[in-house]
């Protein structure tokens, strides 16, 4: 998905007149006159470190857990050095039935990933100029921790989540998304596993990517979405699904603003997402409703310019700050 979406950011600021290109971390020079770095996956952490003669935003949407009064956020989190450790020594394992079984028990280190996510985060913070989060939820681990944020939601592309689609005829009733075989998907497999034997029809889209993604919400009724950690937003799924005429079924956001629980989606606990689904089935009036809705969302407020605008205005300060320090130096 950070691919799709760097290749949205790029299409929506070529269309606002601006030029611009992926970078890698042994590709920037001395054209770049700005960096946007999406998310905190590589080489985000290395260009953002390496690049310090151009304004710097970061731009993230990871999962975050707020710091703890107790730990020291100077220095290294050892739940955060866990699921690094976790994940290095799984992803070493060979492609096969042995990794999906390891992949599918989980372990201790699955549920410190928002920490592991924190951790470089905080150490970004201390090196870009700015720092945007997609969420109101993701601000609070930041700013307790003494990093200015600004909220700057991933918007609406027709390049990242296809055209807005009529929310017509489907044949798929009801369909999750994710992964579902990985070392933190053990809470959303369960939960899966136990609607299915309740005799709920849940088709499970795991790996699917761009325009075959998009084929199959188009089919879609309703979208059931199990956080992999509670309360997280999803805000691109909401997007997604939403784009391609489905509607979701979604338990307790900590924060889901812009979309609103009722007119956007359907918000439900965890152990009443199914019977919510049921309902939603039952009156397709009201599904269509919520589709309209959240489209209507997606077309004025939520655009990927509008998103982009509020990143560039943080650009330009940063740009005229990097050039009050270059003066005072000179």
């Amino acid at each position: 998905m950070a691919e799709e979406i760097a290749l949205g950011v790029l299409a929506t600021l070529s269309e606002m007149g601006f030029c611009g290109r992926q970078a890698a971390a042994a590709a920037h020079g001395s054209e770049l006159t700005a960096l946007i770095g999406l998310g905190l996956k590589a080489p985000v952490p290395s260009l953002m470190k390496l690049v310090t003669d151009v304004p710097r935003v970061l731009w993230i949407g990871e999962p975050m857990l707020p710091p703890s009064p107790a730990h020291d956020w100077r220095g290294p989190n050892p739940r955060a050095r866990v699921f690094e450790s976790g994940r290095a020594a799984w992803r070493a394992l060979p492609e096969g039935r042995f990794r999906c079984a390891v992949g599918r028990l989980g372990g201790p280190a699955a549920g410190n990933e928002p920490w592991h996510n924190l951790e470089t985060a905080l150490g970004l913070a201390r090196v870009c100029d700015a720092v945007a989060v997609t969420s109101r939820d993701q601000v609070a681990p930041l700013t307790l921790a003494g990093a200015p944020v600004e909220v700057v939601p991933y918007g609406y592309s027709p390049h990242i989540y296809g055209a807005l689609w009529p929310s017509g005829e489907r044949d798929i009733e009801v369909l999750a998304l994710g992964g579902h075989s990985g070392p933190t998907c053990g809470r959303r497999r369960e939960w899966v596993g136990r609607w299915r034997k309740d005799g709920l029809n849940v088709t499970v889209a795991e790996n699917l990517w761009g325009e075959s993604r998009t084929a199959m919400l188009r089919r879609t009724r309703v979208v059931v979405e199990v956080h992999r950690f509670p309360g997280t937003f999803v805000g691109i799924r909401l997007a997604m699904a939403l784009a391609a005429g489905a509607a979701v079924v979604s338990e307790p956001m900590t924060d889901p603003c812009p979309f609103v629980p009722g007119a956007h989606f359907v918000e439900a606990a965890v152990d009443r997402v199914a019977d919510e689904t049921r309902a939603l089935l039952a009156d397709e009036p009201r599904r269509r409703r919520i589709v309209e809705a959240g489209q209507a969302l997606l077309a004025e407020e939520l655009t990927m310019t509008r998103s982009l605008t509020a990143v560039l205005a943080l650009l330009d300060r940063a740009a005229q700050g990097l050039k009050e320090r270059t003066a005072s130096t000179t």
